[in-house]
């Protein structure tokens, strides 16, 4: 062979051998290629064709020099083939080999480690790699010439078949499609190394993979690990697998079910009879899914070291974010260095690549510690680069999901102008409306018209009274969907939300609102209690306090309902701990104060110096840079209270009264809160008038 070949072709060998892709594998077999029985013949295909030749050269390359029969290399071919389908690449399939992972009794550990170092180095310099291993060199050499002229093109070709248009139909082919691939490797079964199992059909494989993969794959940050609501189609799948006599989907459906005690039945029997990554990943889902994930990331970091992929990653941090020992600072810093590394590799733009960094956003935005708003711009960073890869017309699951979080953090950011970052999540939310439609989708719908709800509750543009029946009209319209009956918790959410809701609206007969709204939060609370809800009884436990503080009546009564609502803040502040929920426990301290200011002073001691302590608390929490508005708030009530303290120091309490108005306006402007920056305008000119006459 001429000396070119020796440096540019065999760079373009080598990166074509450590690239080759179990897609390629699939789209040989599926093209009619040979694969059952090794990968001998040609394809019509152009790109495909050099397939075949590349794992024959593969495997006659790794065998035991005593290896010498045509048998024995279609065998070491059958297994390079399942390692390629495990691990992605024929790169990690080699590394596999060479670290000792995996083990033939065909293939020689010392030429694996040889074809390991030359696919790790940069493939303009594979032939100087290959110099330190002459037998493997010489191999490659007559390879390359007993392929003729033709090599390089069809290294090109393949190059050009990698990079081509994508087949939707691939998607959907199964690597039993492949053959039964079968290996003799000492300690590994053919159940070992490949998923699935001979007992079970092929349709029973199928129900098993969407469970694994819609189920107990599909973990997010934020949400509630086995609370969370199966999909229709996976209920349906594991209903399928309730009768099959077999341990590991009898496991399976166990932790998919919450059946914990049925899953470490199985567990013991499927302990050697499973690839230790596999039996590690499902030791740790159990405990994930029982909430216990402090001990499920231990296991899943087990799992990572035996596999390293997306899903190993995947699993870890998921788990991490929601540890409760330990730093959660660090834990979130692990998760998300996590993803980070997982994306590098990844080609931009990739549907693959879109499904990483949606996730990484979720990461961010569900994170407690550092500065909120700076996480959450993180989040739209990562959501809106992800939206941009994901096709609706190929994916419209995921495109659906992803507007879905976009919206969410566009709600939720602290910073910018507030009315563009609520219209932002409208638009988004309604976009993910598109594909989640009640018809096809009707608790996603739900989920939805539940976010609508809220942003519509919080817009501070348009007419208030129209904003908020808007806002009550989805929260109703979820709800038939998420009936008390199929979904109490969420049932129980949405009438919270009605009634946060029913107390904003500024028309009407506002004691008939607010009733409404007390009555929606006592029909919570029954759910709450019954169900051990702690953080969500609290939360509700604070809302009724709202709605009793506001509900208009005179003298004792008002008196009655304002002890109400104090009670209600309180038995709320026993669950809302500084530690546990800075943010809630600071919302609720703000209206603690509130409720305090009101009572009438005549009535026993003066409740002002405590309003002012629960103000001056919740501003430890609610500090401007994190959290403008609610600072700006509790920075006016602040102001109320002084501008209401009268004792021998009235003079400095309205001085402070000012200063407290003051900054509140910087950020309650009237462009962006017309409503409040009139009323503290109010507050502030009657503090300075009275001040001016104490001149």
């Amino acid at each position: 062979m001429k000396a070119m070949p020796g440096g540019r072709l065999m760079a373009k060998l080598v990166s074509s051998l450590g690239g080759l892709s179990s897609g390629a594998v699939r789209a040989l077999v599926r093209a009619g290629g040979n694969a059952g029985d090794g990968v001998g013949g040609t394809v019509g295909i152009a790109g495909l064709e050099i397939v075949p030749p590349m794992v024959r050269l593969m495997a006659e390359t790794v065998r035991v020099p005593a290896s010498q029969s045509d048998a024995e290399v279609k065998q070491i071919e059958r297994y390079l083939l399942m390692l390629i389908e495990r691990y992605g690449v024929m790169r990690r399939a080699i590394d596999a080999l060479g670290t000792g992972k995996r083990r033939h009794p065909l293939v020689s550990p010392d030429r694996a480690k040889a074809w390991q170092q030359t696919l790790a180095a940069v493939p303009a310099v594979a032939d100087q790699t290959l110099a330190h291993h002459a037998t493997l060199q010489v191999a490659v050499s007559k390879w390359m010439t007993a392929q003729g002229d033709s090599l390089e093109k069809k290294l090109d070709d393949h190059a050009a078949w990698m990079d081509g248009p994508l087949d939707e139909n691939a998607l959907n082919i199964e690597i039993a499609a492949a053959g039964p691939l079968s290996t003799n490797a000492p300690g590994e079964s053919v159940r070992e190394m490949v998923a699935p199992s001979a007992s079970l059909t092929e349709e029973q494989e199928k129900d098993l993979a969407l469970v694994r993969a819609a189920w107990l794959d599909d973990k997010r940050p934020g949400e509630p690990g086995a609370a969370r609501r199966m999909p229709g189609e996976v209920r349906e799948a594991v209903e399928r697998l309730r009768g099959v006599n077999d341990a590991r989907v009898k496991a399976y459906v166990a932790v998919a079910c919450g059946e914990f005690a049925k899953t470490d039945e199985q567990m013991p029997m499927l302990d050697g009879r499973m690839p230790p990554a596999e039996f590690l990943t499902l030791q740790g889902d159990r405990l994930y899914f029982d909430k216990r994930f402090d001990d499920a990331a231990k296991v899943y970091r087990q799992a990572r070291s035996q596999r390293d992929n997306l899903d190993s990653r995947k699993n870890l941090a998921m788990a991490l974010v929601r540890c409760q020992r330990g730093s959660a600072a660090e834990h979130a810093k692990e998760a998300i260095d996590l993803l980070v590394d997982a994306l590098r590799p990844m080609p931009t733009g990739t549907r693959e690549w879109g499904r990483a960094r949606t996730l990484l956003g979720m990461v961010w935005f569900s994170l407690h510690w550092g500065e909120r708003d700076a996480n959450i711009r993180h989040a739209i960073e990562c959501f809106e680069s992800a939206v941009e890869s994901t096709k609706r017309e190929t994916d419209p699951e995921w495109w659906a999901e992803t507007y879905l979080h976009l919206g969410s953090a566009w709600h939720a950011l602290p910073s910018g102008k507030v009315v563009e970052n609520i219209q932002r999540a409208i638009t988004c939310f309604s976009r993910a409306a598109e594909v989640w439609t009640r018809e096809a989708r009707p608790e996603e719908w739900a989920t939805i018209q539940n976010h609508l709800g809220h942003a519509w509750e919080r817009l501070p543009t348009g007419l208030r009274e129209v904003n908020i029946q808007r806002a009550i009209e989805y929260f109703n319209a979820a709800l038939t969907v998420r009936t008390r009956e199929e979904h109490p918790a969420a049932w129980a959410q949405l009438q919270n939300n009605l009634g946060n809701a029913w107390i904003q609206v500024p028309g009407g007969e506002r004691r008939e609102n607010i009733e409404k709204a007390i009555t929606h939060h006592s029909a919570a609370l029954e759910v709450w209690s019954a169900q051990h809800r702690r953080s969500e009884w609290a939360a509700t436990q604070n809302n009724l306090g709202n709605a009793l503080a506001l509900l208009p009546a005179q003298d004792d009564e008002r008196e009655r309902n304002l002890r109400r609502a104090i009670a209600c803040y309180k038995a709320a502040l026993e669950v809302r701990t500084r530690n546990g929920a800075p943010t809630d426990w600071a919302a609720t301290l703000n209206n603690l104060g509130n409720a305090l200011l009101a009572l009438p002073k005549a009535r026993g001691a003066n409740h002002v110096d405590e309003a002012i302590d629960c103000f001056r608390k919740a501003l430890e929490v609610r500090t401007r840079q994190a959290f403008p508005t609610d600072w700006a708030k509790t920075r006016a009530n602040l102001g109320h209270a002084y501008a209401l303290l009268d004792d021998d120091e009235r003079r400095e309490n309205l001085e402070e009264a000012v200063l407290c108005y003051q900054s509140a306006l910087e950020v309650l402007t009237p462009t962006a809160y017309a409503h409040l920056h009139e009323h503290v305008m109010e507050r502030l000119n009657e503090v300075q008038d009275e001040l001016r006459k104490m001149r």
